[in-house]
């Protein structure tokens, strides 16, 4: 999560955002909380309370577990998917960031 705040600090724009969803639906008050331990001031809290968005891409063989990480384009449609995860701050990530965000410009 601390990646991903700082991905967003760094690349949020109109054209890039960083959406991290949460699924638990019995116990909202837990991410929330997770946010200020962490000192995550970047991301916006998002919550999917019947967790559709997580059980639809499982049961289509997309997400094995959690972290799941999609990258979408403007239309909502998949560019990229990660399972696990992920450095989301280091120079690589910020290549195809950087790389994506190019060609959808395009």
């Amino acid at each position: 999560m601390p990646e991903l705040d700082k991905l967003q600090a760094d690349f949020g724009s109109e054209k890039f955002h960083v959406a991290a969803v949460n699924i638990d639906t019995t116990r909202l008050e837990r991410p929330k909380a997770l946010f200020q331990e962490l000192g995550l001031t970047s991301l916006t809290f998002y919550t999917d309370p019947k967790a559709d968005i997580f059980y639809e891409m499982k049961q289509s063989g997309k997400a094995l577990g959690l972290p799941l990480t999609l990258l979408l384009d403007p239309a909502g449609c998949q560019i990229g998917l990660l399972n696990g995860p992920a450095a989301w701050h280091s120079a690589d990530a910020k290549a195809l960031i950087s790389a994506a965000i190019k060609t959808l410009n395009q």
